[in-house]
């Protein structure tokens, strides 16, 4: 069975409130996953419950209003 595709979610962080794309490979069962802020300053442990394995936060632009 081929390893299925991976996902991406925007999100925002809880701390500096900027945009991240969490990315996590779908699976069959819920677990809770650890990511990190990825911008300067704000390396904040943060986490979510979702159905995969190995979570990876990058950085999103979004223009200023």
């Amino acid at each position: 069975m081929p390893e299925a595709e991976p996902i991406t979610l925007p999100v925002h962080c809880i701390r500096c409130k900027r945009a991240v794309a969490l990315t996590y490979t779908p699976g069959p069962m819920a677990q809770r996953q650890d990511w990190v802020c990825p911008y300067e300053g704000s390396w904040m442990l943060q986490n979510v419950e979702l159905l995969g394995h190995d979570v990876s936060a990058v950085a999103r632009y979004e223009p200023q209003e």
